[in-house]
């Protein structure tokens, strides 16, 4: 499993299910560990472990009660990921 980061770039042609498994695994790893550096430093007091994509907060936050910090970290957390949907 030859892997050219150039093959990566263009749109075209076939890639095996194994090539796709593991550059989907690397590219969710960089963009879980950018999430976290991006929360720690937006709500330093945010929980930083995996499960957080289901309770970003730590908690079950209703949108109409949430903090300016908090609206503005679930607002920086989506803008960071709309360029990955």
């Amino acid at each position: 499993m030859a892997l050219r980061f150039l093959e990566l770039l263009h749109f075209e042609g076939r890639v095996g299910r194994r090539k796709y498994a593991v550059v989907g695994a690397i590219l969710f790893a960089i963009k879980s560990i950018v999430d976290r550096v991006i929360g720690a430093y937006v709500l330093p007091e945010a929980p930083s472990w995996f499960l957080t994509y289901w309770a970003p907060l730590g908690k079950a936050a209703r949108l109409g009660h949430l903090s300016s910090v908090e609206s503005r970290y679930l607002l920086t957390m989506m803008l960071f990921a709309l360029p990955f949907i």
